[in-house]
């Protein structure tokens, strides 16, 4: 977590969340998720760029999420980020990703 306000940073403990999305729809099952366990309110996800190091998309609620992949890459695992601001602080989430890019 980082303020937005101040030069100042700290660790933001949150338990382990989840986002699934097909094109460009966040499916019903992480919109059923408690707002505990949902990594974003984000309904609709819109791809930025997709170039050698991977895809950026934007999802309605301001989110940015990256995932790292190399082009051609088939199915699999990739490391992932996901960035939002809220009320003066700004948070990242690093995971992993599963799927086909």
């Amino acid at each position: 977590m980082a303020y937005l306000d101040k030069d100042k940073t700290e660790l933001y403990n949150k338990v382990p969340t989840q986002l699934s999305f097909i094109g460009e729809m966040t499916t019903t099952a992480t919109l059923g998720l408690d707002a505990t366990t949902r990594a974003t309110n984000s309904t609709t996800w819109s791809l930025v760029i997709s170039d050698a190091t991977g895809a950026k998309y934007i999802g309605n609620s301001g989110d940015l999420l990256t995932i790292f992949y190399k082009p051609g890459a088939g199915f699999g695992e990739y490391e992932a980020s996901l960035q939002w601001a809220i009320s003066g602080y700004a948070f990242s989430s690093i995971g992993s990703c599963i799927g086909r890019p």
